[in-house]
């Protein structure tokens, strides 16, 4: 399903005749490309094992800024999933579940979005998998750069950092790294604990011994199984 120029959704729907809810995947890959085989695909059969339909978001990429594009592209698929509801027995709840800084995208998004003022629901969770979570010093330089450009306004830095826009409406969230993960700095996790924290929101928090970057859903590793427990986390807010 296109999007725009550069951005698909990928749908993989249950079959059963029943009305399910939905999860948007936005995997990895430094806005460089998306990480689909390692941690879309994959990630979307074990939703649908968990009686969810999954969409995996094919968002904008690319170098010299292209902010607010992957924002966008995360607007349009969630408007065009909605749109399809009735015809695919979709149910208008969903969760946004994100790796690395696919992660960014879907915090940044359920942080900044003015769900009100625009009439579209708000993610009932988030699924965090090893996230970059600010843009600030900590970030992660690479996917900073091709998202804002060489030298972007501190405004927007401020503005794209999700641990300055935790509130209350901030969906409970489930996240997770691994501790030999030399990607993304582990300050990255600990901000958006503090900002939770600060405001009252559910979360779950786990890192894993020995687990690198990039492990999708970790068969083999200390980390295996961390996808049931977030999907069970997720379920109590549905």
């Amino acid at each position: 399903m296109e999007l725009s120029e550069n951005s698909r959704l990928l749908p993989y729907l249950l079959a059963d005749g029943k009305e399910h809810p939905f999860v948007i995947v936005c995997p990895g890959g430094g806005f460089r490309m998306v990480s689909v085989e390692k941690e879309g695909t994959p990630v979307a059969r074990f939703l649908n094992g968990q009686g969810c339909h999954a969409f995996v978001l094919e968002y904008t990429t690319g170098e010299g800024g292209i902010y607010p594009k992957p924002l966008i592209d995360l607007e349009k698929a969630i408007r065009a999933i909605l749109a399809m509801g009735k015809e695919h027995k979709i149910l208008p709840s969903y969760d946004l579940w994100g790796f690395s800084i696919g992660g960014w995208l879907a915090s940044c998004f359920a942080a900044t979005y003015p769900f009100e003022k625009e009439k579209l629901p708000r993610p009932k969770a988030l699924v965090l998998a090893y996230p970059v979570i600010t843009m600030g010093e900590k970030s992660h330089p690479w996917s900073k750069e091709r998202l804002l450009g060489k030298e972007p306004d501190p405004r927007l830095i401020d503005l794209l950092s999700v641990e300055k826009h935790v509130g209350p409406g901030f969906p409970p969230t489930f996240f997770f790294r691994g501790d030999a993960d030399e990607a993304v700095l582990p300050e990255n996790c600990a901000l958006l604990k503090e900002a939770l924290e600060k405001e009252g929101v559910p979360y779950v928090f786990r890192s894993y011994p020995g687990v690198h970057h990039s492990v999708g859903l970790a068969e083999g590793t200390s980390a295996e199984g961390w996808a049931e427990e977030a999907a069970n986390f997720a379920k109590r807010f549905s």
